[in-house]
């Protein structure tokens, strides 16, 4: 009988690895595709992300903007990352036994420092953007940035909204 649970035990452990290779090797094959599918539409130009497709870019300003993009992107990354790093330093804190005020403040400032970085950053890359774009387009992107920031506030503040008493949606943000 212990024989026969062993063979089965194997038996059933092989069949589990064999799964598991045969779907890794699935999704390594689909990255491998999506990989590829995406090497050929950024050259193609068709990886332009849409709100620059809206604004009808020539080939020259998508370059222009796209070479701006790439260093802009790496750029916020990189504060990004940095600034999640005090808040999790933050967090560390304010866990701590004893909160240490002076070095809760300090981590503070050390946030909103880099948070200004990250406006500054983002106001130089919008007014770099801008000088490549014709009057029209630009009036267009800052149109469409101003929807699409309205639309992330509100979706931002849903969640700080009471809910009704009666346990129904919230309300609308009225503007």
């Amino acid at each position: 009988m212990k024989f026969q649970f062993k063979i089965l035990l194997v038996l059933l452990s092989v069949a589990l690895n064999v799964a598991f290779l045969g779907s890794w090797i699935a999704h390594a094959v689909r990255a491998s595709e999506n990989k590829t599918a995406a090497s050929s539409a950024v050259e193609s130009g068709a990886a332009m992300p849409a709100l620059y497709r809206q604004l009808g870019l020539t080939e020259h300003q998508w370059q222009e903007i796209h070479q701006q993009l790439d260093a802009f992107r790496a750029s916020a990354l990189a504060l990004f990352e940095r600034i999640n790093e005090r808040r999790q330093e933050l967090l560390a804190l304010l866990a701590a036994p004893q909160a240490d005020r002076a070095a809760i403040a300090e981590k503070q400032n050390e946030i909103r420092a880099a948070q200004t970085e990250m406006q500054n950053l983002v106001i130089a890359h919008l007014l770099a953007e801008k000088e490549s774009l014709t009057p029209a387009q630009r009036q267009k992107y800052f149109d469409l940035l101003t929807q699409r920031s309205g639309t992330l506030c509100e979706n931002m503040m849903e969640g700080l909204r009471p809910a009704t008493t009666s346990g129904g949606p919230r309300k609308a943000i009225q503007k």
